[in-house]
């Protein structure tokens, strides 16, 4: 059957398991900025009060 099929199946495979890696890739990502959101949560951030301040030290 996989004969019958004009695939490069080097390609498909090497592209799948890509794919496969930028998926696990984002979840790393994503479940790493859930636990920042959670450390941060009811933090009041003022980002001109940073600039500003960072301006002062110069």
């Amino acid at each position: 059957m996989m004969r019958e099929v004009n695939v490069d199946w080097t390609c498909f495979v090497r592209e799948a398991v890509a794919e496969k890696a930028r998926e696990e890739k984002r979840k790393n990502v994503m479940k790493l900025m859930d636990e920042s959101r959670r450390k941060t949560q009811g933090v009041k951030f003022d980002p001109a009060e940073v600039v500003r301040s960072l301006r002062d030290v110069r």
